[in-house]
């Protein structure tokens, strides 16, 4: 996994950003992804940026399992 910085452009014309973990076939400069977070789907996050900084899926899950906090799903 990587750490990546995500960006579009919202429904008010304002760009957002995000920075979020995402598995290394989803970690690709350029590449739009949809990201669940708290059960909704938000659609069309390019990936900016990609950090070099990696973590394992087991790195991930630990840290989610030790701050009792949920995760995020990525769709192509």
């Amino acid at each position: 996994m990587k750490q990546c910085m995500l960006t579009r452009t919202s429904k008010y014309g304002s760009q957002e950003q995000q920075i979020a973990w995402l598995p290394d076939e989803f970690s690709v400069e350029g590449k739009t992804v949809d990201v669940k977070f708290r059960n909704e789907w938000l659609d069309g996050w390019t990936v900016a940026k990609v950090y070099k900084h990696l973590l394992t899926y087991d790195d991930i899950r630990q840290s989610i399992v030790n701050q009792k906090s949920y995760g995020a799903s990525i769709k192509p």
